[in-house]
């Protein structure tokens, strides 16, 4: 075989098969991301319906308040660093964070309870597992300072 041979009938052939290998893992990753974002859009749907219960020595939840800037927390997200920001004029305690659909691991670099001041917030880290949802409900049960507890959902 010469070498004008090669370049002319081998070559292509290689190229060819690294091509449809690469095609090949590109459409495997399409169908994770695919089967993500089903699962989180299933969850995002349902999580409309459902209610969620606190444990039995939890007080009742206060009523939710209503209006442009009246909601107590916010979420901050870059990249995995999340944080929880507390808006109230008063501090509270941040009592649990879980994502009860799975999917989703959160990382805490302190134990919870915490208490959060006006203004400050509660960092973690938020890590996707293979096959999880793309979006998953994270449930924020907090108390306010007069001892009520309350119940926030983000979806992360």
């Amino acid at each position: 075989m010469t070498w004008d041979e090669f370049w002319a009938s081998v070559f292509p052939a290689y190229l060819g098969a690294v091509g449809s290998i690469a095609a090949s893992a590109v459409a495997v990753i399409a169908l994770i991301r695919d089967l993500r974002t089903r699962r989180g859009l299933r969850e995002v749907a349902q999580s409309a319906s459902d209610t969620v219960e606190l444990p039995r020595n939890q007080a009742t939840l206060a009523p939710r308040m209503s209006g442009p800037g009246s909601e107590p927390l916010e979420l901050v997200a870059r990249g995995s660093r999340t944080v929880v920001r507390n808006l109230l004029p008063a501090p509270i305690e941040i009592v649990d964070l879980r994502v009860p659909s799975g999917g989703k691991t959160l990382k805490f670099t302190t134990t919870l309870p915490v208490s959060v001041q006006p203004g400050e917030g509660f960092g973690f880290v938020v890590q996707d597992l293979l096959g999880g949802p793309a979006i998953a409900a994270l449930l924020v049960e907090w108390k306010s300072a007069d001892g009520q507890a309350h119940l926030t959902t983000f979806f992360i």
